[in-house]
């Protein structure tokens, strides 16, 4: 069995599969079931219009972001933030420091505090202005697995200190 989820509730969908596979058919159904029941209630508490832009940095020379259909992206959605890069297909595209500036994001998320710095130079992007570089909260967020609804729930904790 391969996966490869895109989203979140594919990963839900992946807890049943799974435990049908190994002859837990139960278990896997009470785990997608728990998974998707707090999910909604994250996006229910969460949801924003319009939502929020966010840049997701994974790394900074060269630069690399996530793209829409990259579960990570999907975490951002639950939590009332849209991807400034989500048209981009490839999981983890190359981009522009000028493509970011272009599209202009209210919070950047990045994996540490030294490649958060370097957007200080440009004051006047709207994340750097309002000072919104926050290092990912959980790196949970890059494992789809269960763990992956907690680290959900801890970054749309951080992203609602942006409102």
């Amino acid at each position: 069995l391969i996966t490869e989820p895109h989203n979140l509730a594919h990963l839900a969908e992946q807890f049943a599969a799974i435990g049908t596979r190994l002859g837990r058919h139960e278990q896997g159904q009470a785990l997608r079931q728990r998974f998707s029941r707090r999910l909604a209630e994250l996006s229910a508490r969460y949801r924003r219009e319009p939502p929020l832009r966010v840049f997701y940095q994974i790394w900074d020379v060269p630069l690399y972001t996530i793209g829409g259909r990259q579960i990570i992206s999907d975490a951002l959605r639950v939590c009332g933030g849209e991807n400034v890069f989500a048209e981009l297909d490839l999981p983890a595209p190359q981009v522009s420091v000028e493509a970011v500036l272009q599209r202009d994001p209210e919070v950047i998320l990045g994996g540490s505090g030294a490649q958060l710095e370097a957007w200080r130079i440009w004051p006047h992007l709207t994340a750097v202005a309002r000072k919104q570089l926050w290092q990912v909260p959980d790196k949970g967020l890059e494992r789809p697995s269960f763990q992956m609804l907690e680290a959900t729930e801890r970054l749309c904790q951080q992203l609602a200190k942006a409102r």
